[in-house]
């Protein structure tokens, strides 16, 4: 399912700790039956337009696992993360790092919560320094209930101010998984629930 929001555009989501780095700690074994994926793209105005963003519209959204990284999301506060950016001619560096949110489960524009034992909630917030221009902020929350074997995806995308006049632009995307025992294919199922705030930037 494709959420959409009045006159606008559809409704993705992700949280700005998709650049979060992975530390050295102490990790236990997982407590939840939720796995979820960041992928992160970044670009600037070098391939904003043709040819380069015929190469950047083809990049994926979601990615397979390696054995080991099915291992290492079986621990605690672990998550996918992939990064595609422009310098690297987007080609995906991909890995199992800490989750890098304040909270557990928790990105701010993007959270899952589960009210009861058996009920998960995934929900998404434009908020505006997290996402980016254009501004999106009369826009309320929305969320949806993952089931068991579910996949909902969230993606949004904005355009932040470097030094000076410079722009540069980032597509968010969360690929969330409830399922008992995680497989390396899990993040490509097709998403029940998509949820996609993609805006045109300039």
């Amino acid at each position: 399912m494709v959420v959409t929001v009045p006159g606008g555009t559809a409704w993705r989501s992700a949280a700005r700790p998709c650049h979060g780095e992975a530390k050295k700690v102490k990790f236990e074994m997982k407590s939840s039956d939720i796995y979820v994926q960041q992928v992160v793209i970044h670009w600037t105005k070098a391939t904003r337009g043709m040819p380069g963003a015929a190469q950047r519209n083809h990049c994926a959204i979601c990615f397979g696992l390696s054995a080991d990284e099915v291992k290492m999301l079986a621990l605690d506060e672990t998550v996918s993360q992939v990064t595609l950016r422009e310098a690297d001619d987007f080609v995906p560096q991909q890995s199992v790092v800490q989750n890098a949110s304040l909270h557990k489960l928790d990105w701010r524009t993007v959270a899952i919560k589960q009210p009861k034992p058996d009920e998960v909630i995934v929900r998404y917030q434009y908020i505006d320094f997290l996402v980016g221009a254009p501004d999106r902020s009369h826009r309320p929350a929305i969320s949806c209930l993952v089931t068991e074997g579910q996949l909902v995806r969230i993606e949004y995308n904005g355009r932040f101010a470097e030094a000076g006049t410079n722009w540069y632009y980032v597509h968010c995307i969360f690929n969330i998984v409830r399922i008992a025992t995680p497989t390396q294919e899990m993040f490509l199922a097709p998403p029940a629930h998509h949820l996609s705030d993609l805006a045109k930037l300039r």
